[in-house]
This record gives structure tokens, sequence and C-alpha cells, in this order.
């Protein structure tokens, strides 16, 4: 059954990180990156509120990033 609400509603914290990314990065970096995370090649992986989306990456090294930390830094320094 589908949402009746938008990844971007269920997914606030994800959403405001993507377009910080897009910014930084350029829209078509990014979207590439999701589109491909989407198809399953690793390259975007997101969870929240219970959603996922993508797929995830594969462990190089035994090294992740947290998305949390790397959000919370975004919005500390007074970003979207």
């Amino acid at each position: 059954m589908k949402s009746k609400t938008s990844l971007r509603d269920d997914m606030p914290l994800t959403a405001g990180f993507i377009d910080q990314m897009r910014d930084a990065f350029g829209v078509d970096m990014i979207n590439s990156a999701i589109k491909g995370g989407l198809a399953g090649d690793g390259s975007f992986y997101a969870k929240e509120n219970g959603i996922e989306i993508g797929s995830r990456p594969v462990e190089i090294a035994g090294r992740a990033v947290n998305g949390l930390d790397m959000a919370a830094s975004c919005l500390a320094k007074g970003k979207k």
C-alpha cells in the first residue's frame, strides 16, 4: 500500500540533508547517487522513521558514515 504522504514528509531529516548535499555538490551528482542507490549499487541509502530507501553500501575496511552525525553537523551550522 502506498503512503498518503511524500518521502519528503516522512523523512524530513533525510530530505534536508539531501537538499544540502545538492547545494554543495550539485543536483546532477546527488540525483545520480540516489538513482544508483535505488537501483542497488550502494551509492545511496537512508533510514528514517522506520522507512528505508536505497541500498546499503558495502562495508569498506570497517568504516561507516552515520548520516545522523552528518545531519546534526549541518543543522548546527544553521543550514536548512
